[in-house]
């Protein structure tokens, strides 16, 4: 019997529920119909043009990501609009698109990157207490470290070559609080639970200067470099649950940024 996008939401709303996502935020099927038939499916963070493009081009039936395509309302749908061309051009390829973000990030993104810190702990913002299930994580390091040798271990374990530091890396770190993504919005969590570090993405200048006045170093690793492994995840989920059913292919992306 033929997989269609009905059944491949079924399974994924099972494992990462919608209700876990944040009420501002846009998660589910975005585009294409829940009967539609699935042979391949693409996998990436966001759905840019070249993420859309690669899409198209690889004759995918659909395409999940971790960042919704449509966040904001729109009132209309047309060419001119670079967000109404990519949902013209996925409509007219039969291209189904479902989004899972924020739920993921409760559910199991931040799960995996606290792992890869070895940050073990309770979550930093609950909002399940009883499953223990909210954003970001913190907990105690085994021995104090100071800022700048943890830094070179969130460089290694995040795969990336340069972060943004707020703190004096002679620092001694104890405690610490991560939130892959955007986390300026975690620091008062963080603060609340007196924690040495916050390892997150997106950290402003104000922001920054606000947390070392009040005692918290922060490493901005960058908000796609710490929300990459949802590829990961998704895989994995889909592999298992649909092994030779469906052909899983993962879009060629890197960050929209870079260091000069």
């Amino acid at each position: 019997m033929p997989l269609i996008v009905g059944e491949i939401i079924d399974f994924l709303e099972s494992e990462i529920p919608s209700k876990y996502a944040c009420k501002w935020d846009n998660v589910g099927l975005l585009i294409g119909s829940r009967k539609q038939i699935v042979n391949k499916i693409m996998l990436a963070v966001d759905a840019t043009n070249d993420v859309v493009d690669q899409a198209i081009k690889e004759n995918v039936d659909m395409l999940i990501t971790h960042h919704p395509i449509i966040f904001s309302e729109i009132k209309k749908i047309t060419d001119e609009d670079f967000i109404g061309k990519k949902v013209i051009d996925l409509i007219s390829n039969n291209i189904a698109v479902y989004a899972i973000h924020t739920n993921l990030d409760a559910c199991k993104l931040t799960h995996r990157v606290s792992e890869l810190l070895n940050i073990s702990g309770e979550a930093l913002e609950i909002i399940d207490k009883e499953h223990n299930i909210g954003f970001g994580k913190v907990g105690n390091l085994e021995k104090s470290v100071l800022l700048g040798e943890y830094v070179e271990f969130v460089k290694s374990r995040l795969r990336v070559n340069e972060v943004k530091v707020f703190g004096q890396l002679d620092k001694s770190i104890s405690k610490v609080a991560m939130s892959q993504g955007s986390g300026g919005s975690m620091i008062q969590y963080a603060i609340k639970e007196k924690a040495d570090l916050l390892i997150t993405g997106d950290i402003d200048h104000h922001e920054g200067i606000d947390a070392l006045q009040q005692d918290l170093a922060i490493i901005d690793a960058g908000h796609f470099e710490t929300e990459k492994f949802c590829v990961d995840i998704f895989h994995e989920m889909l592999h298992k649950n649909f092994e030779n059913r469906i052909e899983i292919i993962v879009a060629c992306e890197s960050s929209p940024y870079k260091f000069i």
